[in-house]
C-alpha cells in the first residue's frame, strides 16, 4: 500500500510540474485557464490523498495503542513493576 501511495503522489507531482512548465511558456491559444484549472484539481486531489493517508495512519496508531492497553490489562503488567 505504501508503494502505491508513493507512486500516486509522484505521478501527481509530475503532472503538476508538467502543467507548471506549460504555464511558464508563452501561449496565445487560451490554454492558460484550462491548465490552471487542471493544476488546481491536481493540487486538490493531492491534498485529499495526503489527508486520507494521515487519517489512515492516525487510525492505525489508535488501534495499536488500544491493543497495547488491552495486552497490559490482560497480562496484568503495568509500569509499576
Amino acid at each position: 500500500m505504501k508503494e502505491v501511495n508513493r507512486r500516486v503522489h509522484l505521478g501527481l507531482l509530475r503532472a503538476e510540474c508538467e502543467i507548471d512548465t506549460a504555464l511558464l511558456q508563452p501561449t496565445d491559444n487560451g490554454d492558460r485557464p484550462r491548465l490552471q484549472a487542471q493544476l488546481f484539481k491536481l493540487q486538490q486531489h493531492r491534498r485529499e490523498l495526503a489527508l486520507q493517508e494521515h487519517q489512515h495512519l492516525s487510525d492505525l496508531s489508535r488501534r495499536i495503542l488500544e491493543l497495547v492497553n488491552r495486552w497490559v490489562h490482560v497480562s496484568g503488567e503495568d509500569d509499576r513493576g
